[in-house]
């Protein structure tokens, strides 16, 4: 073990979507790493300085990392997912197709997330799908369309896993 901070070496990795998250939930004025960076320079030397982000996305804090010599790795936003998302079971009014993935969620008509998985339930007699909505959306009640081959189909969350209590499906 090093018996001083001039030995240590550190690599610092930073999910920078959530920090931009939240300084904008802060009301931060203005972002700055300068104080976060001497904070960890009492502790030893940082040999490697990355920062994973969409920076498409969060262009006004480009100039700051890149001053603070920062490794600005692009990671493209795809979809709805991560903290501000949540992972949810729905079920889709559609016996004649089921989704496989990747199928926008509709939410008073705009896509507001996306299908992850699904398919045919058989022990429930339900076409069920899997996939992300904002978390501010996730309640009972919500309207919810996905679209399946063109044509959107009502779905609902399903804040239950889907069961079949007396067993009455055939079993293999």
């Amino acid at each position: 073990m090093a018996s001083s901070n001039e030995n240590v070496s550190m690599a610092l990795f930073c999910d920078f979507e959530n920090v931009a998250l939240g300084v904008r939930d802060a009301n931060y004025e203005k972002f700055d790493i300068k104080p976060v960076l001497e904070r960890l320079l009492l502790k030893g030397s940082i040999v490697v300085k990355k920062a994973y982000c969409d920076w498409d996305r969060y262009k006004s804090f480009k100039a700051p990392m890149h001053e603070a010599n920062f490794e600005l790795i692009e990671i493209p936003h795809v979809r709805q997912s991560g903290k501000n998302s949540a992972d949810i079971r729905m079920v889709v009014d559609a016996l004649d197709a089921d989704v496989m993935g990747d199928e926008p969620i509709w939410v008073d008509g705009k896509v507001a997330g996306w299908v992850t998985s699904g398919g045919f339930g058989h022990y429930v007699n339900q076409s069920l799908a899997q996939g992300y909505l904002p978390t501010e959306l996730v309640k009972p009640g919500v309207q919810l369309e996905i679209e399946i081959l063109g044509e959107r189909r009502p779905a609902w969350l399903q804040m239950d896993p889907p069961f079949d209590p007396e067993a009455k499906r055939m079993r293999m």
